[in-house]
């Protein structure tokens, strides 16, 4: 296992994409940077892929595009803070790791530290588009 890597399968996954990186733009050599050539085209981590697709499921949610009764889990909080927004939710208190991980807490953790400009898109592929150009650093 490499050090720092979580997660092995996702791992073998980047260096894949980081491979063809080099293979697409034919930069061979260890001296070119692999992140500053994902950059240039515009491909996005393997784990930032997986975030945005979460944030678009919760809007799915949120929206009433997909019929699942989540009340019990998006709740609004009765007051803002300054950091907040309308549209945010109620961080759901979670005591294993398991738990953090799994869908709500985690995407709700995520939607929360969205600015809400990406929120006024009512449209899904307009907030997808806007979540992916969105430079979040992913939050586990």
């Amino acid at each position: 296992m490499v050090p720092g890597v979580k997660n092995k399968g996702a791992y073998k996954v980047e260096m894949v994409q980081r491979r063809a990186a080099r293979w697409t733009l034919k930069r061979y050599h260890n001296t070119f940077s692999v992140t500053d050539m994902l950059e240039n085209l515009g491909w996005r981590s393997l784990e930032q892929r997986r975030v945005d697709a979460r944030l678009a499921l919760l809007f799915e949610i949120y929206n009433g595009l997909i019929l699942v009764d989540a009340r019990k889990y998006l709740r609004h909080p009765t007051r803002r803070s300054r950091h907040s927004h309308s549209y945010g939710f109620i961080p759901l208190s979670t005591s294993t790791s398991s738990h953090r991980l799994s869908f709500y807490p985690r995407t709700i953790t995520q939607w929360n530290s969205l600015p809400q400009s990406l929120f006024e898109n009512t449209n899904l592929t307009k907030f997808k588009q806007s979540v992916s150009s969105f430079n979040h650093s992913p939050v586990n």
